[in-house]
């Protein structure tokens, strides 16, 4: 009886073993793909504030989605002849490979009040510099 019982445990300790080992090996595959930042549209919700949406395939990390919302918010208040801008609040949602953020930000031409606080043209400089495209 002990003994079939270490057999069962050890058969299942084997298939979970190799399960890992296919989920892993699925995990560095994607991890090898290059980002890809699929698409990016922006908004003006009211005066001074802007909503951006951004979608990026293949992003290891959260926050490569969020800089590339960054960066199309910079792009957005330099084109409006702003300097500033102020995160006011973001969401990501996951769909298989593909990461989505919706950000909210305030822009302005004076150095706003606040701890999240953006220089757009700083952005924009780190954006070139990192490859993230600021559409």
């Amino acid at each position: 009886m002990l003994l079939s019982i270490f057999k069962y445990l050890m058969l299942a300790s084997t298939a979970y073993l190799v399960t890992g080992c296919e989920q892993s090996v699925a995990e560095l595959h994607s991890a090898d793909l290059p980002i890809e930042y699929v698409s990016v549209s922006t908004e003006l919700i009211e005066d001074g504030m802007v909503r951006i949406r951004v979608d990026v395939r293949h992003a290891k990390q959260d926050a490569a989605v969020f800089y590339f919302a960054n960066c199309a918010a910079a792009r957005y208040a330099i084109n409006g002849g702003f300097s500033f801008l102020v995160h006011v609040i973001s969401t990501l949602d996951y769909k298989q490979d593909l990461k989505s953020a919706e950000a909210v930000y305030l822009i302005s031409a004076a150095l706003p009040p606040g701890s999240k606080k953006l220089d757009a043209e700083v952005v924009a400089i780190n954006c070139a510099e990192n490859g993230i495209p600021m559409v």
